[in-house]
């Protein structure tokens, strides 16, 4: 008699089974989505790049997850039109074309770290000594 119901109760479980990882992986997703988008956007509206940033050689390099699960390492590169790093108005720059990679740290939903060329803090402004 337990037979009959061995075989839908095993459906069942592995039909809600693969509904459930269908949910957490759409969900994940989207966290990711979401983080991407907060570290594109701290990249786009960083003095730097809004100096001088040459908007079509933006892109994304790498996202990576964190270990600790609650974050994401977003790696973008870019190139602007001079030297140096902020808002340079005002300033004798040199007019040359000046590659930037920039790693940006998104946990929780809140960018924890910003640093271009490993040696500008992109949150605090200034060179990292």
């Amino acid at each position: 008699m337990y037979k009959r119901w061995l075989l839908p109760l095993t459906l069942a479980i592995l039909a809600i089974s693969l509904v459930i990882a269908g949910c957490s992986g759409s969900n994940e997703t989207k966290n990711k989505e979401r983080a991407e988008k907060l570290a594109y956007t701290t990249v786009t509206n960083e003095p730097t790049f809004v100096f001088d940033g040459i908007k079509d050689t933006l892109k994304l390099l790498d996202a990576s997850k964190l270990p600790s699960g609650d974050g994401w390492v977003f790696t973008y590169t870019y190139n602007s039109a001079h030297a140096g790093y902020g808002d340079r108005t005002g300033m004798v720059v040199a007019e040359v074309i000046t590659p930037h990679t920039a790693v940006i740290t998104v946990q929780n939903y809140r960018v924890v770290s910003a640093v271009m060329d490993g040696r500008w803090d992109m949150i605090l402004q200034k060179i990292i000594e």
